[in-house]
């Protein structure tokens, strides 16, 4: 959650490309962050979900909620 305090950057991307194996708890600060976040109103996503992080992610529910906004979807996307 630091990360929210450090920065003034409206969004905020976790890059776990890099990622091989990803928890329940390492999930909820990742959430709690997008929380911390959200209250602040900026945006947190994720991005570079493969392997195990991708398939706990989607297990979730969380890949689409998470993802960056793009061009080709509605979830707000808008040219920065």
């Amino acid at each position: 959650t630091d990360i929210v305090e450090s920065t003034d950057a409206p969004t905020i991307l976790v890059d776990l490309s890099r990622v091989q194996f990803i928890d329940a708890r390492c999930v909820g600060v990742i959430l709690q962050t997008r929380a911390n976040a959200c209250r602040r109103h900026r945006a947190l996503y994720v991005e570079g979900l493969g392997g195990v992080p991708a398939r706990v992610f989607d297990a979730l529910g969380l890949r689409t909620a998470l993802t960056p906004p793009t061009p080709g979807n509605d979830r707000g996307w808008r040219e920065r």
